[in-house]
């Protein structure tokens, strides 16, 4: 079995083993892997929410379209006194 010295923060002389290691490496291959799960469903729901934001925005667009766009109503006369105003 290995030892090695570590310092800690105390500078405590601290003995590891390469048991204590395999521990340590282990906890963080599942941290990584938790860390890695949550980005991608962080990825997920933005491309989710994204998608909503463009849907919202168009139907805004046509919205705005349908109040404030040109008229059906508009005749022929009517077109041509505007003309001759």
């Amino acid at each position: 079995m290995r030892v090695f010295l570590w310092y800690d923060v105390a500078m405590e002389n601290t003995v590891k083993t390469t048991e204590n290691w395999a521990e340590i490496i282990a906890e963080k291959d599942s941290l990584i892997a938790e860390k890695e799960s949550k980005i991608a469903t962080l990825e997920s729901k933005l491309s989710e929410l994204e998608a909503l934001a463009k849907y919202y925005e168009e139907q805004l667009r046509f919205a705005k379209h349908r109040q404030y766009g040109a008229s059906s109503e508009k005749t022929e006369i009517a077109e041509q006194l505007f003309r001759l105003s």
